[in-house]
């Protein structure tokens, strides 16, 4: 995610391979794609962090919201 918006999340597809249910990748995936604004992708990933890991999704549901609120 750093300064790169046009190059996709190389870094955190890498960690999603090794370990496709790490909540933390999930979010950092989401929030590349939100920049992007790509909120349909964002969301999706969003909900994969919470599904995966139970401790990201307040954080999930918040950035969510502000997707939306825009």
């Amino acid at each position: 995610m750093q300064n790169k918006d046009d190059q996709p999340p190389i870094d955190f597809g890498k960690i999603i391979k090794l370990n496709p249910k790490l909540g933390v990748a999930c979010i950092g995936i989401a929030k590349v794609y939100a920049k992007k604004g790509d909120k349909a992708k964002a969301v999706e990933n969003y909900n994969l962090a919470k599904r995966y890991d139970l401790k990201y999704a307040k954080i999930a549901d918040a950035e969510i919201r502000t997707l939306f609120n825009q």
